[in-house]
Order: structure tokens, then sequence, then C-alpha cells
């Protein structure tokens, strides 16, 4: 199913990724534009913000270039008030939200006030204070309106993030808009990690992949973000690959792990206990559970970009140089086990354990791995 659209698309949210951007404005341009793509990249990388994007394209009333942020529409979408426009991702919400099992008008305020947050800052980091979900209930909602066809006699776009934590239930719904889409619908499917996504929708999209971006890019959009503080930033902050955990590092100094990850990784892989030890005391005084966790979350990234990187024609897709390099490349098994004992130790932090002996443990397994010796 193809759309009849010609326009030329701007991207006023959308940083770098260029070989995308070619994708969808040569769809445009050919007006063989589809129903449904699954965006699948890291966290940060613009996913949303492109989506965002296309979105206001789509829906804006410029006839010329799109979008121009100054149209009734585009500023209903900005607002998320747009008839047409939907937007569906995970949101952490608590008992107060519900009545009997659904959501209760103070659950849709919360909804409201999370995705108009999300449209004005695309790149913004994700609330990991509990597991976020989507409720079935929003997912409901959406699909009705959809099927009930564009409101305006246009388009009919929705944004779904997060579409690899969809329920069965959720999922189902979501399969029979895919099958059948209503004349004028574009489906916007967003997941950082694609093998999670069900079989039966990744068959029914097209799929547009992100690759991490630059340090160039990433400086450059913060320089402009922040002016002159931010071109006397340390250097591993742009070094990330994602916009989203730049940003989050840049506006959180107290969130800067990655250097203190990528040395901790270096001592476990020498063995040298001595300075596991020293360096454990002094992360010990840190008393901010929240900084543990992305301690652990950057070990993870680290490990894992590591080791993506080393994968024959990687550069098609992964664009950043990492943050830290092992000493010798490491195997799949490798990298699965430090995975897991990051997450083991995420877990542990936010159940109040002991911040010392989760860091111990945590030193003592990564250098089990890496090959070192047990103590």
């Amino acid at each position: 199913m193809y759309f009849t659209i010609m326009f030329t698309l701007s991207w006023p949210h959308c940083i770098g990724q260029s070989r995308i951007k070619e994708v969808l404005e040569a769809a445009i341009a050919n007006q063989s534009l589809g129903h449904a793509y699954l965006f699948s990249g890291d966290e940060g990388a613009g996913k949303f913000a492109a989506a965002l994007d296309v979105a206001l394209s789509l829906l804006c009333e410029n006839t010329a270039e799109r979008p121009c942020l100054a149209c009734p529409s585009c500023k209903k979408v900005l607002d998320y008030s747009h008839p047409d426009f939907h937007l569906i991702m995970p949101v952490i919400l608590s008992t107060e939200h519900k009545s009997e099992g659904d959501l209760n008008a103070k659950g849709w305020a919360v909804i409201a006030e999370r995705a108009l947050g999300r449209i004005r800052d695309p790149y913004a980091a994700p609330d990991r204070s509990k597991a976020p979900t989507i409720p079935v209930d929003w997912i409901r909602e959406v699909t009705h309106t959809i099927r009930g066809g564009s409101y305006s006699g246009g388009m009919n776009v929705a944004i779904l993030d997060g579409v690899d934590s969809l329920k069965a239930e959720s999922a189902n719904s979501m399969l029979k808009i895919l099958e059948e889409p209503p004349p004028g619908t574009v489906l916007l499917l967003l997941t950082d990690r694609i093998s999670d996504v069900l079989p039966t929708i990744v068959s029914r999209c097209q799929i547009v992949r992100f690759a991490w971006l630059s340090s160039d890019e990433i400086r450059a959009e913060l320089v402009r973000r922040f002016g002159g503080d931010a071109g006397e930033m340390d250097g591993s902050i742009a070094d990330t690959g994602s916009l989203g955990k730049s940003l989050e590092l840049f506006r959180n100094p107290a969130a800067g792990v990655i250097a203190d990850a990528a040395a901790f990784l270096d001592l476990c892989g020498e063995g040298s206990w001595m300075e596991i030890a020293n360096r454990i005391d002094e992360m010990v005084d840190w008393k901010d559970l929240a900084r543990y966790e992305k301690f652990f979350a950057a070990i993870m990234d680290l490990v894992r970009e590591a080791f993506l990187q080393e994968l024959p024609a990687s550069g098609n897709v992964f664009l950043a140089k990492p943050a830290w390099r092992a000493r010798k490349s490491l195997t799949h098994a490798q990298v699965a086990a430090i995975l897991e004992i990051c997450g083991r130790s995420i877990v542990a932090v936010r159940g109040y354990a002991g911040i010392l002996l989760v860091l111990s443990n945590g030193a003592i397994a990564l250098s089990e791995v890496f090959g070192g010796k047990k103590q």
C-alpha cells in the first residue's frame, strides 16, 4: 500500500542519519511511501525524532516544504492535540492511575503529560526509576480511532514507541491495523531491540535501521543547544553514538560515568585487584543510586558497542568509535556474560543492596569473564 504524496521533507528534529533521510525522502519523491515502517536502533539515535518529523510532514498544511511548524496542523501535532496524530509509548503508572484495572482520569492525564514531554524533547532519556509498560487501554483507544479513518479527511499517522514491549493482547490489536490499515494510514513503529519484536509485526513493516551518530554530529548539536559550555565538555560525552545519551550526560554531570566504566573494565581485564579495591572505595562514596545504575548501564553499552564494532562490515551501520576497546576481541559468550552480570547488579542496586557488595561481586565476576583468577 503506497501513497501519492509529494513535497520536500525537512528535518527540524532529527540529527544526522543522512542515509535514512535519503531513503524516506526518495519514497516521498517517488510516491512510494509505505503504510508501516519499523525504526530500529540504539536508544537516543533519533528514531523518535525522525518519526515525529515524518508525522509532522504528512499532516502539515504547507504544500512546498514540510513540516513548516507554523500552520495550524503542525501546531496541533506539537501540542499533542491533532485528531489524526496518535502516539503510544511505554510509561510508568501506579495503582492510583487505574480503577478496576482500567485507566482513570489521572492515568490519562499522566499519559498526555508524558506524550507531550516526549514530543517537546524527542531525544530525552526515558524514566528508568521503574519498568515502564504500554497500557492496553491506550492501544485500544488508538487502534479504535485509526479504524475510524482520518478525522480531517487526510492522513492518519501513528507513532508506536517501544513496540518490543507489547504484550500479546496489545500486539494482536496492532496486527489487525498492520494487516488492514484504513486508507491514508501511516504507522511508524520504534524499537531499541528488534530481536524482541514479534516476527508477525516485523514481517508487515519496512525496516529502517538507525546508525550510531558520529561524535562530530553529537558535539555540533550540543554546541548548538548549549553554546560555549558544550565546547569545553569532556570528550567522552560526545562518543556515545547516541544524542540522547550524550544529552543525559551533559545535563547531569553526576551521570558522567563512561570514563569510570571504561577504567573499571580495563582494571577487571588486567586483574589488578589492589587498584580495583581502591577504585571501589572511591565509588562507594558516590552515595547516588542513580549513578550506580548508570555506571553498570555504561559498562553494558561500552562492551556491546566494542563487540559490534569488531563485526565484519559493521562500519556501514555503526559509525561512531566505541569509547572503550577490549585488549583482545571479546566472544559473544563473554559479552552475554558481562551483560548478565551488569543486569543483575542494576537489579541489586534498585533493591537497595549494599553498594560495596554489589561493586565487589561485579568486579570479581567481570574479572572471571576476562579470564582472570577467581578471588
